[in-house]
């Protein structure tokens, strides 16, 4: 067993497919590659009336979101993570994904409702010690609809630079340079080791 800043890993690696083989283990949660049995649970989340407010619209067809899962499991630079609790349940979903060069997108982040509030801040620290740390990458983006300004203050609260708005959409950025001052201001959400 090896401990590498957030995750406990038992033979990690990652397959051609965009596919983690593993699961990442943190403090409080865990999180895992989706799949097809997790169609339902993400529809229920994407389509929540409180929680659709600040992501993309989505088709109500169940047989279309499995479709969605297929292909991205299938697309290269593309991870989507289910969250869960240390006991497995489901909590939300996460992604590092449009993988190019050194930069990575974070997004399709989305938690249920029901979930101790901890979680989001949680699984966005593991999302970046992923693409920072596993993968070897050194920028995020990221968008914010202009509309949803207290998740806009919240990635503005921790270093994240604003460099373009488009339409609804702030588009922001987060260098790994920043990470371990994440770490220190996060310091009761994670696990890492903060070198």
């Amino acid at each position: 067993m090896e401990l590498l800043h957030i995750y406990k890993i038992y033979n990690f690696h990652l397959n051609q497919l965009m596919i983690l083989n593993n699961v990442l283990i943190g403090k409080n949660i865990q999180m895992r590659s989706a799949t097809t049995d997790d169609a339902q649970f993400i529809l229920d989340l994407r389509l929540d009336p409180e929680l659709k407010k600040f992501i993309n619209e989505t088709s109500s067809e169940l047989q279309k979101q499995k479709e969605w899962i297929d292909d991205q499991r299938k697309k290269n630079g593309d991870y989507y993570f289910m969250i869960m609790n240390n006991k497995e349940e489901l909590l939300g979903t996460a992604a590092a994904y449009d993988i190019i060069n050194k930069n990575f997108n974070v997004g399709r982040w989305i938690v249920k409702r029901t979930a101790p509030k901890t979680i989001a801040v949680e699984s966005l620290v593991m999302v970046y010690n992923f693409g920072f740390n596993i993968l070897k990458l050194s920028t995020a983006d990221f968008q914010v609809r202009t509309e949803n300004i207290k998740g806009l203050n919240f990635h503005l609260s921790y270093g994240c630079e604003i460099y373009k708005i488009s339409g609804n959409l702030v588009h922001l950025k987060f260098k790994k340079t920043l990470f371990n001052d994440l770490l220190k201001k996060f310091k009761n959400y994670h696990n890492i080791n903060i070198i």
